[in-house]
C-alpha cells in the first residue's frame, strides 16, 4: 500500500514535456498522411542527430572516431531503407563498417579495435535500427504501421512513468538507472497490451489477442532500450545525451525506446503478422 508520505516528483516539466510530446506525435501523423518521405527525413534527422550527441560523449576522450564518415552514414542508411528496403540498406550498413574501419587507419594503431568498434556501434545504434521504422514507412499502410510502433512505445514510456512515481518501491537495476522500478514496468506492460489490443486491431489487420501480447512484448524492448541509453549515459557520467528538446532531453533521449522498438515491430509486422 502506497504510504501518504510519498512525495511525486516527475524529475522534468510535465506541460512542457507533453506538449512538445503532442507536437512531435503529430508531425508525425502528418508526415505519414500526407508524404510519408517526410517521415523517412524526420528519422533520418533524429537519427543523425542522435549520433551526434553520442559522439560528443568522447570529446573529451583520447577516441578517434570518424565523425564525418558517421555523421553521413547514419541517415544515408535510414534513407536508404525507405526507398531501398531494409534488405539494401543492411548492405549499405556493411559498406559503411568497412569504410570507417579504412578511415580509422589514418589514426594510426592505437587503440584501433576500440574506436573502430565504437563507431561501427554507433551506425548500428542510431542508423540500421531506426532504419526498421523507415522500411516500414515505405508500404501501403505506412500510417497504421508506423503508428503501431509509436503508440506501443509511447504507451511503454507513459504507463512506466506513472506507475514509477506513483508505485514504485522496488528498482529493476539501480547501478543502471535508480528511478526505473519493478512497478513501473509493469504499469508499462499493462498500458502497452491495452493499447494493443484496442487500439493496434484499427491500425493494422491483427486481433485483439495478438496486440496485447504484441504490447507486451514492445513492453519489454523498449525497457531493454531505455536500459541500454542509461548504461550509455552512465557510463559517460552524463544525466541527459542533451537539451535540444524541451521536457525530453536530447535526442537520444527521446527515441532510445524506438531504436530497439522499430526491429521488433518490423520483425511483428512484416514476418509475424504479415500486414
Amino acid at each position: 500500500m502506497m504510504s501518504s508520505s510519498k512525495t511525486i516528483n516527475t524529475g522534468r516539466n510535465l506541460p512542457v514535456a507533453t506538449v512538445v510530446g503532442l507536437a512531435m506525435m503529430a508531425s508525425i501523423i502528418a508526415s505519414l498522411a500526407f508524404f510519408p518521405a517526410l517521415f523517412a527525413a524526420l528519422a533520418a534527422f533524429m537519427g543523425a542527430m542522435a549520433a551526434r550527441e553520442l559522439l560528443s560523449f568522447d570529446e573529451t576522450s583520447s577516441a578517434r572516431l570518424p565523425r564525418g564518415t558517421i555523421l553521413i552514414a547514419v541517415p544515408f542508411i535510414i534513407f536508404a531503407a525507405y526507398f531501398e528496403g531494409i534488405e539494401r540498406a543492411s548492405i549499405w550498413f556493411a559498406a559503411a563498417c568497412i569504410l570507417i574501419a579504412l578511415r580509422r587507419l589514418a589514426g594510426g594503431v592505437e587503440h584501433y579495435a576500440r574506436d573502430t568498434g565504437a563507431s561501427i556501434a554507433i551506425v548500428l545504434y542510431t542508423g540500421f535500427l531506426l532504419a526498421f521504422a523507415a522500411d516500414l514507412a515505405s508500404t501501403e499502410n505506412a500510417l497504421g504501421r508506423v503508428m503501431t510502433l509509436v503508440l506501443l512505445t509511447s504507451a511503454n514510456d507513459t504507463g512506466g512513468y506513472f506507475a514509477g512515481i506513483l508505485f514504485g518501491r522496488h528498482p529493476m537495476v539501480p547501478t543502471i538507472s535508480p528511478k526505473k522500478s519493478w512497478e513501473g514496468f509493469a504499469g508499462s506492460i499493462i498500458l502497452a497490451m491495452i493499447i494493443g489490443a484496442f487500439a493496434v486491431p484499427h491500425l493494422v489487420e491483427i486481433q485483439a489477442l495478438q496486440g496485447a501480447l504484441f504490447g507486451a512484448i514492445m513492453a519489454c524492448s523498449a525497457t531493454a532500450g531505455d536500459l541500454i541509453e542509461s548504461a550509455i549515459k552512465r557510463d559517460a557520467g552524463i544525466k541527459d545525451s542533451g537539451n535540444s528538446i524541451p521536457g525530453h532531453g536530447g535526442f537520444l533521449d527521446r527515441i532510445d525506446s524506438q531504436l530497439l522498438n522499430a526491429p521488433v515491430a518490423w520483425v511483428a509486422l512484416t514476418i509475424v503478422f504479415g500486414v
